[in-house]
């Protein structure tokens, strides 16, 4: 979903570039900006952008009221219908606030902060998914993709300081601030050796931009052709290498498993048919479905008894079978860097629950 809406921040400079205003255009930007919205919340980084884009033309105050007050009305009506129907999601109860029922409560830890420049050095190199080539590991060869993103944006940077060209400002505010905004997100993954797509999946939304700024700013330097020769020789062979592995060699049932615990995480006996339907998967699935579902009932607002009486009426529908597999998920579901970031003291508590069981 993040990926196919990666058209977004060009159609976004596209409209700003539109040489006519009227407040009819506006209000429709408004309401396609709060559908945008609705249908991926990575595009809530339009919001900013649009303010920008009117800044830049000198708008009225009346034109900024008309734009966000259509946006906003359209969220209004997206979170009463959340909040209203069916989400799909019966195991967390997410009210309609909430993203994947994920809160921002990390947001009063500092540590959080350490994240808008890490993420520049780990996430971003991260979600470019080279393998290892060449002889250098997968994580060397995301910093050398890294770099060049680096020289080409700045390129980009300087080039605009000298023809002011509203456009390219537009693609580098986008850029940065989409970067920033996931970086203090709930869904931030800090590293940059993952293996799994899913992982990176939020910023393949802003990597076309990135490349096109990268290719922009490449473009302008001396031995351009050598520049781009090489960046785009190693996101091509390295697109290639990845696309060609051998997914049964890596497989990400676990990852599978988490998805389908968090959306059919309150009915344990159907899990258990799913899995049983994948022998020879079926652990990987409820190490993931274990590590779904404690987080979606450990994470929420619920007392610490209500949690852990929920939690134990749902491991009490795994069979014996698949005990251990789930258990492991259970785990996973309190390691460091997880989200959302479990009370420790409850991980004891479940355990010796098992241990008396």
């Amino acid at each position: 979903m993040h990926s196919l809406f990666s058209f977004v921040p060009f159609l976004v400079i596209l409209l700003a570039e539109s040489r006519e205003r009227t407040s009819k255009q506006i209000a429709i930007t408004g309401i396609l900006a709060g559908l945008a919205i609705w249908l991926s919340y990575v595009n809530i980084v339009i919001i900013p952008i649009m303010a920008l884009a009117l800044f830049l033309r000198n708008a009225k105050w009346q034109d900024y009221g008309l734009l966000y007050a259509t946006c906003t009305g359209v969220l209004l009506i997206h979170i009463w219908v959340r909040s209203t129907f069916d989400p799909g999601f019966h195991l967390a109860e997410f009210s309609g606030t909430e993203v994947r029922g994920l809160d921002y409560s990390h947001l009063r830890d500092l540590e959080t902060y350490k994240r808008l420049y890490l993420v520049f050095i780990e996430a971003l190199p991260g979600s470019s998914m080279l393998p290892e080539m060449f002889g250098f590991d997968a994580s060397t060869m995301r910093s050398i993709w890294n770099w060049f993103i680096c020289v080409g944006v700045g390129a980009t940077l300087i080039t605009f300081l000298r023809n002011r060209n509203q456009s390219i400002l537009l693609a580098l505010a986008i850029s940065l601030i989409f970067v920033l905004l996931y970086a203090v997100s709930p869904f931030y993954d800090g590293h940059i050796d993952r293996d799994n797509y899913v992982y990176s999946r939020h910023l393949t939304y802003i990597l076309p931009l990135l490349v096109f700024l990268t290719i922009y700013g490449l473009n302008k330097l001396r031995l351009n052709v050598i520049w781009l020769s090489l960046f785009i020789g190693l996101a091509s062979i390295g697109s290639m290498r990845f696309m060609l592995q051998n997914s049964e060699a890596n497989p990400k049932y676990r990852e599978a498993g988490w998805v389908l615990g968090t959306k059919l995480g309150h009915d344990p006996e159907r899990l258990g048919k799913i899995a049983d339907q994948q022998p020879e998967r079926s652990e990987a699935l409820m190490e993931g479905m274990g590590w779904s579902i404690t987080a979606s009932i450990l994470g929420t607002n619920l007392t610490e008894e209500e949690r852990l009486a929920k939690f134990e009426k749902i491991r009490s529908g795994i069979r014996d079978e698949h005990l251990e597999s789930f258990n492991n998920g259970v785990q996973i579901a309190f390691e460091k860097g997880m989200q959302p970031k479990l009370e420790v003291k409850l991980r004891p508590l479940i355990l010796n629950q098992e241990v008396a069981k």
